[in-house]
């Protein structure tokens, strides 16, 4: 029989996650799949994903957001050049911060990859390979940003390099911290001028006398002797004298901008490169400051770096959204401003792990892709599961409930991420076995996936978060539904796979929800005092954080919305390279789901991001964040669907009139059913 397809609102969703093509009678699919099992190296470290390229190479990638270790267990067997014993790579540092009073934009974090295909307008910045060896583990160091300078006498900071390498350090690959933006200050002085690094800073604009300088690039000289290219960025721009005008921050595809008043220069561009699956653009410089009453502040390189500073504002910080701007340069700062942070590097390792065929499924239900020899049934919706085959069929799942939706009204709570229910071993503190399906149309298996939780009403109805639905394989392995979020007057969180956080109130706090064992994470609890802040919704990966007590005093915000628990990653086994994952954002959030919802705050806090393991950007593993904007529509965002993720806590507008608002809803469940090929 033909493989039924269901109806999917998300086909946007779905052909990132599996790139899946249509069947013909027998079950057959099209599309390409790897040529048996896992060729390349077997490593651990950093966040992995899988992808598939242009040329139908299959590519693991480790990315290093945070210092840690690269470890290979197995080499590949040395078939072809693509599996030797070697990885590619890209190390990316730190961005300098930009430069205090008309300061020089900062310069980007050097830039170094073996990546063939990345190259400069001017130079080949891609150097060799590099080789690995067996049962040995390779230091990560990611460098941080540095920070803007203030004020009036400080140059922006150094960012910190980067490191991909053995222990010591002179055998691997370095990177250099990105320069940071000279500062105005009176008569000649060194801090004037940009600072030396991967990138060179921007010259400050001077107030008489002759130009000042920007930064140089760092020579390139270790692993020694070194075959790659001598460069790893380029020099900062050179500031204007008189007035005053910062010179831009050199990037790592192109030098810095020299500033000539009324115009401050803009950064230099950063370089693209897909080494992680998607076209990213790294290491850009920081834009110039500029004096009053001119606006001609420099912009920040690629449109990434941070933009000088106009009008006595303060230097730009990096443009990180989805997954851009690393170790890029910040801002300079306008008359007597502060510049702009720097932003924190990355390292990126990779290796090819295999190539593409046509593949067949054993059963029919959900949606089917292939990889690794394994065929994966993706229930978006409701469905049956039904062996195909003729024998019996032993199949692992994983079942993720629908997350619960924030509270509503005043201060809502998040709600907890869906419980998580597998039976592959690791995945979660407890697994459940294996399932053997036999084969016939009277042996179906009924597939529940389970709805978000209704984000809790701002106006009518109750004010606490709904609970998700329940998802399952079968009648026995079912994974809970989140539980709601709270909401004012120390409403509890709803209890659930994870559970709700807990809402504030005058002089007392709401418990967090409970979480199931085995499928989730507590929900954290609301603060009582002042205005306070709200907690987050529990998490697969971790519980949700409590909410933070405000000043105390009528009008005063919230300090800090508690953010939503963690989520888990999906194995291996289940990240098809033909998508691209549960990408939220960023090519380094992939695989994840059921993170919890974010709490809230007043109207001048911060509110809660939704539970986001493990990058500090976006909702990657579907938790709704809580959500502060203009205006009195301050509603919870929803967490992503099919991802099990808790919706994000309601706001409460501005004091006086306190206007209530919805919380998010939560995000609905996921059903995965694999088994070989």
């Amino acid at each position: 029989m033909g493989i039924k397809q269901f109806s999917n609102p998300q086909a946007g969703f779905v052909n990132k996650f599996l790139g899946q093509e249509k069947f013909d009678s027998t079950g057959k699919n099209t599309r390409k799949v790897p040529t048996g099992p896992i060729i390349g190296h077997t490593a651990t470290g950093g966040i992995i994903s899988d992808y598939t390229d242009p040329s139908n190479k299959i590519w693991r990638a480790h990315t290093f957001l945070d210092p840690g270790t690269f470890t290979i267990t197995s080499l590949a067997p040395d078939e072809s050049p693509a599996y030797s014993a070697t990885v590619e790579y890209l190390v990316v540092a730190g961005g300098g911060g930009g430069g205090g009073n008309v300061g020089g934009g900062g310069g980007a974090g050097g830039y170094r990859t073996s990546v063939p295909t990345d190259i400069a307008p001017s130079t080949s910045n891609s150097g060799t390979n590099f080789t690995v060896a067996n049962s040995t583990s390779y230091v990560v160091t990611v460098g941080e940003g540095g920070g803007g300078g203030a004020n009036t006498v400080n140059r922006g900071e150094t960012g910190q390099d980067s490191y991909f390498g053995p222990p010591s350090a002179p055998a691997g690959i370095t990177a250099s911290g990105g320069g940071g933006g000279g500062a105005r200050t009176s008569g000649s002085n060194p801090i004037n001028t940009g600072g030396e690094g991967g990138s060179g800073g921007g010259g400050a604009g001077a107030e008489s006398g002759s130009t000042v300088t920007g930064g140089a690039t760092d020579a390139v000289s270790t692993p020694s002797p070194w075959p790659g290219p001598s460069t790893q960025g380029y020099a900062g721009g050179n500031g204007d004298a008189g007035t005053g005008a910062g010179g831009g921050g050199g990037g790592a595809g192109g030098v810095g901008q020299a500033a000539s008043y009324p115009a401050a220069g803009n950064g230099g561009a950063g370089l693209p490169n897909s080494i992680s699956g998607v076209d990213v653009t790294y290491s850009c410089g920081g834009g110039g400051g500029i004096h009053p009453p001119s606006t001609g502040n420099g912009a920040g390189g690629s449109s990434i770096g941070g933009a000088g500073g106009s009008s006595s504002s303060d230097g730009g910080d990096v443009v990180t959204t989805a997954g851009k701007g690393y170790g890029s340069g910040g801002g300079g700062g306008s008359n007597s401003r502060t510049g702009g942070n720097g932003a924190g590097g990355v390292v990126i390792v990779r290796y090819q792990i295999g190539t593409t065929q046509t593949g067949e499924a054993k059963a029919s239900g959900g949606q089917i892709s292939f990889y690794n020899s394994k065929v994966i049934h993706t229930f978006l919706q409701s469905g049956t599961f039904n062996n195909t085959s003729g024998s019996p069929l032993t199949v692992d799942y994983i079942a993720v409930a629908g997350g619960g939706g924030g509270g509503g009204k005043y201060h809502g709570s998040g709600g907890g991420a869906g419980g998580v229910k597998t039976s592959i071993p690791g995945m979660m503190p407890t697994n459940e076995s294996s399932v053997t399906v036999s084969p016939g149309p009277t042996n179906t298996v009924t597939v529940t996936v389970g709805g978000g939780g209704a984000g809790g009403s701002g106006t009518t109805g109750s004010t606490t978060g709904g609970t998700g639905g329940n998802s399952s394989f079968g009648p026995t392995n079912a994974a809970s539904g989140g539980g709601g979020g709270g909401q004012w007057n120390a409403a509890a969180g709803e209890s659930g796979g994870s559970g709700g956080g807990g809402g504030p109130g005058g002089g007392s706090a709401g418990a967090g929800g409970e979480g199931t064992a085995g499928q989730g994470n507590d929900g954290g609890t609301g603060q009582g005092t002042g205005w306070a802040a709200s907690a987050g919704g529990g998490g697969a990966g971790g519980a949700g954080e409590n909410g933070s007590a405000g000043p105390g005093a009528t009008g005063s915000p919230g300090t800090s919305g508690g953010k939503g628990g963690a989520g888990v990653q999906l194995p291996a086994d289940f990240r098809d390279p033909k998508g691209n994952g549960f990408a939220m954002g960023s090519p380094t959030a992939y695989w994840y789901v059921a993170g919890g919802g974010g709490g809230s705050v007043g109207s001048l806090g911060t509110p809660g991001p939704g539970g986001n393991a493990p990058d500090p950007i976006g909702s990657w593993s579907g938790g709704g964040r809580a959500s502060i904007s203009p205006g009195n529509g301050w509603n919870g965002e929803s967490g992503t669907l099919n991802t099990g993720g808790g919706g994000g806590g309601s706001e409460r507008g501005p004091h006086p009139n306190n206007y209530p608002n919805d919380g998010g809803s939560g995000g609905s469940g996921v059903v995965l059913v694999i088994y070989p090929e």
